[in-house]
């Protein structure tokens, strides 16, 4: 009873197309992983791990400019510093490709 209440109130779990993208991103699906990423970033914008996944997969599919645009807003809502200058530096690792 307390599991059929739960399904209704959240069908899908916390992180399920994260981890499906994830999944996806080690099978080299970039398409499929994007759109996963993409599916739990509507769910949930603020995580950080959503938008670099998603940065990731953008990569994969060779589209470097919305990559950036990922990273960018993956750092934007990072919590820590640690994980903010991670991502910036991978922003500049990604800025310096674009202009070889």
């Amino acid at each position: 009873a307390v599991q059929q209440r739960l399904a209704r109130i959240e069908p899908v779990p916390p992180y399920h197309y994260f981890q499906l993208g994830l999944e996806a991103m080690q099978r080299r699906d970039y398409a499929q992983a994007k759109a996963m990423f993409e599916k739990e970033i509507d769910r949930a914008a603020y995580h950080h791990e959503f938008h670099f996944g998603l940065a990731l997969a953008n990569y994969g599919l060779g589209d470097v400019r919305e990559a950036q645009r990922q990273l960018g807003l993956a750092m934007k809502a990072s919590t820590r510093d640690a994980e903010r200058q991670l991502y910036a530096g991978k922003l500049e690792r990604l800025k310096a490709l674009r202009l070889q």
